[in-house]
């Protein structure tokens, strides 16, 4: 599974948990129409940079992830959550080559909520493109003890599998980027 599936997973489950908290009357019955419209506004940036994401236009994604983060940010959704805006544009702005921008956008991810596994991932990855190998090295042992912390603590049995999967892939995204940077000038 690679990154941009597993990022596609983490955005349908966010639509579909933001449908279900717009849509359980208690819940939205504590909540302002200011403070729905902010979460349904959230929602639809999110239905939209999933839509360019799945196109691999990233270009677009980054537009569009920058407007998703405004309107998640003025929501109500939980910040564990607002980091999945977070995580896509610095998805974005690596498959652009704008490596030193993606570390900026994966550093302040895990600034806004440390425990996001893709963010530290996102991190690594970006620190080796920038050849800073050292720097790399000690973020994939943050990553890896941050993804077996969060495996070790909610073993929910659908999502496991799909994490380790996710997580196998990453590996092998990174030994594909060290081969890459070896044959670097």
């Amino acid at each position: 599974m690679n990154i941009n599936r597993f990022a596609a997973i983490v955005l349908i489950a966010v639509g579909a948990l933001l449908t279900a908290l717009l849509s359980v009357s208690g819940l939205a019955q504590g909540l302002t129409r200011e403070e729905v419209a902010a979460l349904e506004e959230c929602r639809s940036r999110v239905t939209e940079t999933k839509s360019a994401e799945e196109a691999s236009d990233w270009a677009s994604v980054e537009r569009l992830a920058t407007r998703e983060i405004r309107a998640c940010n003025a929501s109500k959704l939980p910040t564990y959550m607002r980091t999945n805006s977070y995580f896509r544009l610095a998805n974005a702005l690596y498959y652009l080559d704008r490596y030193r921008e993606a570390l900026q956008t994966a550093d302040e991810c895990i600034a806004l909520y440390y425990r996001v596994p893709a963010c530290h991932y996102q991190r690594y990855i970006s620190l080796l493109m920038l050849g800073a190998v050292d720097d790399a090295s000690k973020e994939a042992q943050v990553a890896r003890s941050v993804s077996t912390q969060i495996l070790r603590e909610q073993p929910e049995p659908d999502s496991v599998p799909i994490y380790q999967s996710w997580l196998e892939q990453q590996k092998v995204t990174a030994r594909n980027v060290l081969k890459a940077l070896e044959g670097r000038p």
